[in-house]
């Protein structure tokens, strides 16, 4: 985060953790359950400009969004996202503040606002070159504006552009 923190998605145990740079632990939140600030499987970490921790929750088919010290700021749910082999998605959030996921067994890649309104969805032949079949992680340069896309096929698809709202 924008002061160094290192956060983990804890998985196994539904919780999130933030160490500093050292590895010396300095918070954790969650736990199992589905109610606002509670955590089923957990996957994918990323955070905003303003320092906002988005988290694929993906037990529980949503996005939560936390202030860094595990505060529950809200949630949005993202249809697709459930407790399965290959659904383990991943976030990332662009410079603009969109938050894109990546939902595989959808075989689809979501931007939605903050707010969660859905704005695009791509599957993998809409990419073009950069076209993929299963997304499992992603990952958006801010400097050069590239979503990049891991496939389960292990290949990667690089779109040149962040798709605009």
């Amino acid at each position: 985060d924008p002061r160094g923190s290192v956060y983990v998605a804890d998985t196994g145990n539904h919780r999130l953790v933030r160490f500093d740079l050292q590895g010396r632990l300095q918070a954790e939140w969650g736990g199992r359950g589905s109610e606002p600030g509670k955590l089923f499987e957990p996957m994918g970490l990323a955070i905003d400009r303003q320092g906002l921790l988005y988290v694929a929750d993906n037990g529980n088919g949503r996005v939560q969004v936390f202030e860094s010290n595990g505060k529950f700021v809200r949630a949005f749910p993202v249809a697709g996202w459930r407790s399965e082999v290959f659904s383990e998605p991943k976030i990332a959030v662009d410079p603009q503040g969109l938050v894109w996921v990546t939902v595989p067994l959808e075989k689809e890649v979501r931007a939605y606002t903050a707010s969660g309104r859905l704005v695009r969805s791509i599957r993998g032949a809409e990419a073009g070159e950069a076209s993929f079949t299963t997304p499992l992680g992603i990952a958006v340069d801010p400097n050069s504006r590239q979503l990049v896309i891991s496939d389960l096929e292990h290949r990667l698809a690089a779109l040149r552009d962040v798709p605009s709202k």
